[in-house]
């Protein structure tokens, strides 16, 4: 308890110092104490909806592409440190990904070859190199300008796929569940960072790219580890082509967090069977524990083995 405090502590005092004490209120303290996300949620928005009207004002009369993702659109996967230093589970991940790729070429993004794809500014790239950016908020970066630039679809290292993903023509793609009512994330289920994808140039992925770009010429900090959401939160807020897009993408996938909940547990395949009939995307995390119990879901898709 006394070690959660401090850490609220810590970020409300980083807040303030970043930039005021009403803001770090509203999104530190407030939220906590009424118990109401939606106070944070709407302290984010309106801070970046005031400081980047800009941006907005220059989207806001843009339509959306109907061309849709083609069955042979370039899959992204990022691990900065190269293929060779991913851990056994993400390796895992990455076969079950090219397994069930179809006519998608996988790429992997790392440090050595991410700028053969995409050109990201030199102020940007100099937060990363002084780590006042992280490589995951980096990673958010890099995702928006693939998907701007070339299109395709963003997957992150930690998903596991059971079957080949369904994009449905559309222009753009993501997972959404039809879990409205859980309002903790700023998303509320109707979009996943981490399976998201787009044809080249489409609306959702450039205003992220260049929300981004402007963000951080005059940001130092991070205003939440989530910014990437609150950014898709805002356009789908503000921008009508932005919400027309996220508002066609069917619910899918309901069993998302069905093998991260239950890696542990004794689960039967025929059990698991049924669960992917429904559901071919799995989010899993590479800091997952090794079970003890060997009849678990854990050994029964052999996670142990790359």
């Amino acid at each position: 308890m006394r070690n959660k405090l401090f850490d609220i502590y810590q970020s409300f005092v980083s807040l303030c110092n970043a930039w005021n004490i009403s803001l770090a209120f509203k999104i530190i303290i407030l939220p906590k104490l009424l118990h109401n996300p939606n106070i944070k949620h709407n302290a984010i928005l309106s801070y970046l909806e005031k400081r980047y009207s800009r941006i907005i004002d220059a989207y806001k009369s843009e339509d959306s592409t109907s061309e849709g993702l083609k069955s042979d659109c370039p899959i992204w996967i990022c691990w900065f440190q190269g293929e060779e230093q991913m851990p056994r589970l993400v390796k895992k991940c990455l076969k079950s990904i090219r397994e069930y790729s179809g006519r998608h070429e996988v790429h992997i993004i790392t440090m050595d070859n991410f700028e053969d794809y995409i050109t990201i500014p030199d102020y940007i790239l100099d937060k990363v190199k002084r780590k006042e950016i992280s490589l995951t908020h980096f990673s958010d970066i890099v995702r928006s300008n693939l998907l701007a630039d070339h299109g395709g679809i963003w997957l992150d290292s930690t998903i596991y796929l059971t079957g080949e993903l369904e994009s449905w023509n559309l222009p753009f793609f993501t997972i959404k569940q039809n879990r409205y009512d859980d309002k903790i994330f700023v998303s509320a289920y109707r979009w996943t960072g981490f399976c998201m994808g787009g044809v080249k140039g489409n609306i959702v992925n450039s205003f992220m790219k260049d929300f981004f770009n402007e963000y951080h010429k005059s940001e130092k900090k991070l205003l939440d580890f989530f910014l990437i959401d609150y950014i898709i939160a805002l356009g789908y807020k503000t921008i009508p082509a932005i919400k027309s897009l996220i508002d066609a993408v069917p619910y899918s996938n309901p069993d998302l967090y069905y093998i991260h909940s239950n890696i542990d547990k004794v689960i039967r395949m025929d059990e698991f069977d049924e669960v992917c009939k429904r559901t071919c995307v799995f989010k899993l995390s590479y800091k997952i524990s090794q079970p003890q119990e060997k009849q678990s879901l854990y050994y029964l898709l052999e996670l142990d083995k790359e």
